[in-house]
């Protein structure tokens, strides 16, 4: 990956080869086709021919379904006629053969398909019933004669194609037919993109100055082919997901990288700088950035500079994605003036000479924008570090439900698969949830949907009366590593603060969750989401459930003695969200599940309590109206008297010692039906937002608490520092060994496992080796 030459490896890596220069030859070859590598930047490039080279790149790619390589398209073009065109064709052809799904496409692939074939997946399907029809579905499934599905297939780009007008046009292979079957117009510009054809990128004519029937007919004939620039100073915009395909993810290294830059990237940041956060190269960012651009999912925030000069074809085409958002920042985005007579825009008299063509195309004049015609409503937070609220993926799939409004699909889409909706883009999401209205409780699971949409909606108003907001989904940002994440935190946002519970991510944590700075207003280290949080809270205040906490692979032939007179037990599985189940049933599953990991199993009851947080000490020590009680599901009583826990001591430590005071969450309580007494169960940090009597607690308290004044950040962050020293201390005394401290983000690492089994009844937690 380094680029090292054989002779220069070590005798160490050389092992790894077999000793054998052919081995690594064939490593090297196998890695620079999957990754796309550019012949003259390969390691064989002294070992196999450039035209063989590319030959195969296009073969390994289609066998994986990958995206054309844009970053090498002019030497594909060139020398192999290879257009992005023709290798969707074949890549559709293999799927179609194959009889594959249209899931099987991966996400990225399947947008450029339908952006240069248009084919989705409804045009697939229909497709595919058409080639059976015309094969006989007999002989299509039994592999005997089948239509070739080449016929069914566009012959060409279809119409629709968009180009930009910042785009770059250059000449790809034309042969003497193509030539000979052109226009005189498009003569011209085949001959103006041939004198152009070395030309720096910075004096090379733009699509928008060129007509642009003729160009977009040269690109659909496959004889142009089409850069994208992207500089180190260019600033991105990403608009709302449209047409994106979701499908499958591939995790080659192109696709993981363009997610990265969807959930790193704002219109704040420049190209470069976004590569010092990642620690890319600029050119790998900028092929990135570039291509993104192309499938439509990005664009530059100010285009001052390509749009000097516009050809008046471009006119119901620029700006691209909606005239504020292009005009802001730019003070030359001018209109052409009438052409001259006798030249390409003229399509009735046609001048000869490619250097006539060439000056005629640049004899344009432009009208200025004035700055004051600028609109710019976010001027005023480019340079201000921000909140980012933290959800996961599990909000981003309530708000894709059909019956919340179609509206929202697009930006459900937008959180789920970029992982982020920047300040700039939440008015029209708050439009379209303030259309999200109250069902009836009859609605069964759907109201669990409305609900998270009408306290979301409820949650982004209030934080954004302490500033601006971006959203981030906290499994997008585990895709980066643990320093890269760090820095883009803390490059842009001054706090974050989560939603409650956040769902669990298949190792029984979040790594984003590990952020002493900014300060985090949600759970402060993986552990807190784990069981072990359970214990720890259970064995310091002295109060919760009686529990048994298993470790992996023990084997349970009968309850113990702790949890049998309990008719209702919780189990949590490692990695997975607690779920209620009877006694009587729990032994398969608990055996079943301990073969994967611990399981934390403890009493249960339907009458349970949510007390929200911040607490204050007179909501502590007398009933207080201001202090909400709510039942967390629909079958329970909705709220409850503030005076039943008012006082409980439990609240009173758990207040002290966990900082409930200057954070948010809520504690779980529920009522044990053996004793009747109230006991804690869980403890979330982040603001709720499965109940509205809770989120409007938390979300009011921000202000009333004066929760983001500087000094309370500072107070917050150093007290959640001892919960999370303290919570560590308690793991490595109950485990007998030293543990790795994860409250820095850079010493993350998975939550450990129990050694032993550990019993907590009648307020006391003790080990149990024999149960193990």
């Amino acid at each position: 990956r380094k680029g090292a030459e054989w002779d220069t490896l070590s005798p160490e890596v050389r092992q790894r080869f077999n000793n054998s220069p052919a081995v690594w030859l064939r490593k090297a070859l196998e890695y620079s086709l999957r990754h796309q590598v550019a012949w003259e930047s390969s390691l064989v490039k002294d070992s196999v021919p450039e035209k063989r080279y590319y030959q195969e790149m296009l073969k390994v790619s289609r066998q994986y379904l990958m995206l054309y390589p844009y970053h090498v398209g002019f030497a594909l073009a060139d020398i192999l006629q290879a257009t992005p065109f023709k290798y969707y064709t074949e890549l559709m052809v293999d799927v179609i053969q194959n009889q594959k799904s249209y899931d099987t496409v991966p996400n990225f692939t399947a947008a450029d398909c339908v952006r240069l074939l248009g084919i989705g997946r409804n045009q697939y399907i229909d497709l595919m019933n058409q080639i059976k029809v015309k094969s006989g579905w007999t002989s299509f499934f039994s592999g005997g004669k089948r239509q070739n599905p080449r016929n069914f297939l566009p012959t060409e780009v279809i119409p629709e194609f968009a180009l930009e007008y910042w785009w770059l046009p250059r000449i790809a292979f034309v042969s003497v037919e193509a030539v000979e079957n052109s226009s005189r117009a498009e003569h011209a510009i085949i001959d103006l993109l041939i004198k152009q054809k070395d030309y720096e990128t910075s004096k090379r004519i733009t699509c928008g100055q060129l007509p642009r029937d003729v160009l977009h007919s040269l690109y659909r004939r496959g004889l142009v082919f089409i850069d994208v620039p992207v500089e180190d100073e260019d600033q991105i915009i990403l608009p709302p997901l449209a047409n994106f395909v979701m499908n499958r993810v591939l995790g080659d290294y192109l696709e993981s990288l363009l997610y990265q830059i969807f959930v790193s990237i704002d219109e704040r940041t420049t190209i470069q700088q976004l590569a010092t956060v990642l620690q890319l190269e600029r050119q790998v960012v900028k092929t990135a950035v570039s291509l993104l651009c192309r499938l439509g999912f990005a664009t530059k925030k100010s285009l001052s500079s390509a749009s000097a000069v516009i050809h008046r074809s471009w006119e119901n085409y620029v700006p691209a994605f909606g005239e504020k958002r292009i005009l802001e920042g730019s003070s030359s985005l001018g209109a052409a003036a009438s052409p001259r007579e006798g030249t390409l825009h003229d399509p009735s008299r046609h001048s000869t000479t490619a250097s006539s063509h060439s000056s005629a195309l640049h004899s344009t004049s432009s009208s200025s924008l004035s700055s004051s015609s600028v609109i710019s409503s976010l001027a005023s937070h480019s340079a201000e570090k921000r909140i980012a609220f933290v959800f996961d993926s599990k909000l981003a799939a309530f708000l894709m439900m059909g019956n919340l409004g179609s509206g929202l699909k697009s930006h459900a889409v937008t959180l789920f698969e970029r992982g982020k909706m920047a300040e700039e883009d939440l008015a029209p999401f708050l439009t379209e949830l303030e259309k999200v209205q109250e069902v009836d409780e009859d609605e069964g699971e759907a109201i669990r949907y409305f609900r998270h949409a009408i306290t979301l909606r409820q949650t982004l108003r209030a934080l954004r009366t302490h500033g601006p907001v971006d959203m981030i989904r906290c499994e997008s940002m585990d895709t980066l590593d643990p320093s890269t994440r760090a820095r883009l935190l803390q490059k842009n946002y001054k706090l974050l603060i989560s939603m409650a519970p956040l769902s669990l991510s298949g190792n029984g944590e979040h790594q984003i969750l590990s952020s002493a700075s900014p300060p985090h207003f949600g759970p402060p280290i993986a552990e807190t989401t784990s069981a072990w949080f359970k214990l720890f809270v259970y064995h310091s205040s002295g109060y919760g459930p009686d529990a048994v906490f298993f470790p992996r692979g023990c084997r349970v032939t009968s309850l113990p003695a702790t949890l049998s007179q309990h008719e209702r037990l919780l189990v949590h599985k490692w990695g997975a969200e607690p779920a209620e189940t009877s006694a009587s049933l729990i032994l398969t599953e608990l055996n079943d599940a301990l073969r994967v990991g611990p399981v934390l199993l403890h009493a249960y009851s339907d009458d349970v309590i949510d007390v929200p947080f911040p607490l204050v000490s007179c909501e502590l020590s007398s009933p207080s109206p201001s202090l909400t009680l709510s039942s967390p599901s629909p079958g329970h009583s909705t709220t409850r008297s503030a005076s039943e826990l008012s006082s409980h001591p439990c609240l009173v430590w758990l207040n002290e010692h966990l900082h409930l005071s200057g954070s948010v969450g809520y504690v779980r309580f529920i009522r044990l039906s053996t004793t009747g007494a109230w006991v804690p169960i869980d403890i979330q940090y982040g603001v709720p937002l499965f109940d509205a009597e809770l989120n409007v607690h938390v979300t009011n308290s921000l202000s009333l608490r004066k929760l983001f004044d500087p000094e309370n950040l500072t107070l917050h962050s150093k007290s959640m520092r001892r919960v999370c020293l303290a919570m560590l201390r308690f793991m490595e005394e109950q485990q007998g060994e030293s543990l790795p401290s994860t409250v820095s983000p850079e010493a993350e690492g998975e939550v450990a496992y129990p050694n032993t089994t550990f019993i907590f009844e009648q307020g006391k937690l003790s080990r149990c080796a024999s149960l193990a």
